[in-house]
C-alpha cells in the first residue's frame, strides 16, 4: 500500500511513474506527529436505499456501514483473517466444519450483548434476501450456535481459508425481517463497531466514537456522511475540501482534473485480468503451444504501459499478495523472439509468407491466427487487446480482434464462441479459484479439465494451516504453469484518496475501506 502526495499523483496519472513514491510537500509527515482525540471525518455515500449493509445496492453505503458494524474477522492485504468479534477458530481435519470462538462482553450500541445468537440471525437473514454476502456463504450448510458461546458452521465441500468470508456486518438477532428489506429507508443502524449513529436526517448521517468499544477506540470523535445523488457533486465537493475521502469508484486512473491537497493510499484489488483460451481449439487445445504463446506477453510492460503502473503483474491467479503466493516462482519469462522459436522448434513455420506460423494437422493447414473477443466498452480491455495484437504478430501469432457491446460480449464468452478473450473476475476474499479451473464449473469457459487441476484444488481446500496452504497453493503454481488454461495478466489497483486534514493511517482491508480507521486523526499537538 502505497500513500502519495497531491503533486506526485498527478505527474503518476499522467505519467506512470514508479509505485515507490513517499509523501512530500510543505505538510510534516504523519509519523512527526502526535495524535490527539477528537475531531471531525467528513465523509458522503450515495442517498441510501437502506443503511442495513446487508442488502443494501450501494457500495459507498455498505462501505461506510464498515463504521458501525462488526464482522467476526477482517480480511488483511495479505489474505491473513484478523479477529474482530471472534475470538479465534479451529478447523475439523476436512476443512468441512469451522468453530468460531466469540469475544466475551460485547455489546451493541443500544447497550444489549452480542453473543452465538446474532451471528446465527444475520446468517440466516443472509440467506432470505438479495445480499452481496450470498455467494462468500454458498457452501454453508447450517450456522448453529453452541452452548459454549461459538458458533459452527457446517460446509457442503472442504474449503480452506473460509474464515476470510467471515467478515460480513453482524445485526442484533433482535432485527426483524422489516430490518432486511431493502425498501426500509427509515432503517437505523446498530452494531458493535468503533462508531455508532448520533443523528438521522434525510440528507445527512452522524456517527460519534463509541466509548465502549471492544477493540483498538479510534482518535476521530465524529464522523458526518452526506447524501450525495451525483458524484460528481461528490468529486467537486472534495476538491473544494468538503469530503476528506474519495476513492478511485469515483476517480479513475487517468483522470488528471484532480486538483487541491490530497494524498492516496494505493493497494492491489481481487480484480484479475487474464487472456483466456478456448481449450477445445484444435491448436489451444495443445498445452505447449498454449504455453508458448504466454511467453509471448511482456506482462511488466502492460502494467507501465497499458494501466499506467496502476497494476501488479500477475504471473498466476493467485493475488501476489497473499501471504501464500510462491513469487520466487517465475511462470513465463518474457523475451522478444522466444515464443517464435519455441514455436519453431514445434514444427510451426510461416508456411505462405504472411507472417504467421503454420502447421499441418492432418494434411489441413492450419494458422496461429486467433479471434480476440473483447469488451468494447472497457477502455482499459480494448488497449490491451491492441497492445496483444501488435506485440503477438511479432512472434508469428496473428490476433483479429472483435470488439462487441458488454451484453453481447459476455453471450460470445458464455456460448464458447471465441477462440480467446480478454476476461476480468474478482476473486474472493478466501482465494478460492476453483470456479474459474474445476471441471463442469460455470465460470469455467475455457472448456479446460484436467485431473491434475482437480487433485491441485482439492487439496488446497484440504490444506490445513498456514504451512499447509503455503505447500498446496505451490503444487496448484506448478500445475497451473504446466497446463496454462488461460494467461493471467495483472490484478488492477485501487487507492483511497485522502484529504490534507486526514493524518496517520486509513487500515484499509480486503473487507473494506473504513474496516480498519482507528489509527487516523484529524487533531494532534503543535
Amino acid at each position: 500500500m502505497k500513500k502519495v502526495s497531491a503533486i506526485l499523483l498527478c505527474l503518476l496519472l499522467l505519467c506512470g511513474c514508479s509505485n515507490n513514491i513517499d509523501l512530500i510537500g510543505d505538510i510534516p509527515p504523519d509519523e512527526d506527529l502526535t495524535p490527539v482525540k477528537g475531531g471531525e471525518v467528513r465523509l458522503f455515500c450515495d442517498v441510501p436505499d437502506t443503511l442495513n449493509p446487508i442488502v443494501t445496492g450501494y457500495k459507498s453505503v455498505g462501505e461506510v456501514m464498515y463504521l458501525v458494524y462488526d464482522g467476526l474477522f477482517r480480511t488483511e492485504n495479505d489474505f491473513s483473517a484478523t479477529p474482530v468479534l471472534s475470538s479465534g477458530y479451529s478447523a475439523n481435519a476436512g476443512n468441512t466444519q469451522y468453530v468460531v470462538r466469540l469475544k466475551k462482553s460485547i455489546k451493541f450500541h443500544d447497550g444489549s450483548d452480542f453473543g452465538a445468537e446474532d451471528v446465527v440471525a444475520t446468517f440466516e437473514n443472509i440467506r432470505k434476501v438479495s445480499s452481496k454476502y450470498n455467494v462468500n456463504l454458498s457452501n454453508v450448510s447450517s450456522c448453529v450456535a453452541q452452548s459454549d458461546g461459538s458458533v459452527v458452521f457446517n460446509l457442503a465441500t472442504p474449503q480452506s481459508n473460509f474464515v476470510n468470508l467471515l467478515d460480513f456486518p453482524i445485526m442484533p438477532s433482535e432485527a426483524g425481517a422489516d430490518a432486511y428489506v431493502i425498501e426500509n429507508r427509515y432503517f437505523t443502524p446498530i452494531g458493535t463497531g468503533k462508531f455508532k449513529v448520533e443523528t438521522m436526517v434525510p440528507h445527512k448521517l452522524t456517527l460519534t466514537r463509541y466509548e465502549d468499544y471492544h477493540g483498538d477506540k479510534p482518535y476521530v470523535e465524529n464522523v458526518s456522511v452526506t447524501y450525495v445523488k451525483d458524484t460528481s457533486i461528490a468529486k467537486y465537493s472534495f476538491e473544494a475540501m468538503e469530503f476528506d475521502v474519495i476513492t478511485t469508484d469515483l476517480y479513475s486512473w487517468g483522470d488528471t482534473s484532480m486538483s487541491g491537497d490530497f494524498a492516496t493510499d494505493e493497494y492491489e484489488s481481487n480484480r484479475l485480468t487474464y487472456l483466456g483460451f478456448d481449450c477445445a481449439n484444435t491448436v489451444l487445445s495443445d498445452a505447449s503451444v498454449r504455453k508458448a504463446l504466454s511467453t509471448a506477453i511482456d506482462k511488466t510492460e502492460i502494467v507501465t504501459h497499458v494501466m499506467f503502473t496502476h497494476a501488479a503483474p500477475a504471473w498466476s491467479p493467485v493475488n501476489p499478495n497473499a501471504y501464500f503466493a510462491d513469487n520466487d516462482y517465475v511462470h513465463t519469462v518474457y523475451e522478444r523472439g522466444k515464443a517464435k522459436e519455441i514455436l519453431k522448434s514445434a514444427g510451426w513455420l510461416d508456411l505462405d509468407g504472411d507472417g504467421v506460423l503454420d502447421k499441418y494437422f492432418d494434411e489441413q493447414q492450419l494458422s496461429l491466427s486467433f479471434n480476440l473477443i473483447v469488451n468494447s466498452e472497457n477502455d482499459d480491455a480494448v488497449r490491451l487487446a491492441s497492445y496483444l495484437a501488435e506485440h503477438m504478430l511479432q512472434e508469428g501469432i496473428r490476433l483479429n480482434i472483435v470488439g462487441l457491446p458488454y451484453w453481447q460480449y459476455v453471450a460470445a464468452i458464455g456460448n464458447g464462441e471465441f477462440d480467446m478473450f480478454i476476461g476480468r473476475t474478482d476473486i474472493s476474499n478466501d482465494c478460492d479459484v476453483s470456479f474459474m479451473l474445476s471441471h463442469g464449473s460455470n465460470k469455467n469457459f475455457f472448456r479446460y479439465g484436467s485431473s491434475a487441476m482437480e487433485g491441485a484444488l482439492y487439496n488446497i481446500h484440504v490444506a490445513e494451516g498456514a504451512h499447509g496452504i503455503k505447500n498446496a497453493y505451490k503444487s496448484f503454481d506448478t500445475v497451473f504453469k504446466d497446463e496454462c488454461p488461460f494467461v493471467p495478466l495483472y490484478f488492477e489497483t485501487d487507492a483511497v484518496f485522502t484529504s490534507v486534514r486526514i493524518k496517520g493511517d486509513m487500515n484499509i482491508s480486503r473487507t473494506g475501506v473504513f474496516t480498519g480507521m482507528y489509527n487516523t486523526f484529524v487533531k494532534y499537538k503543535d
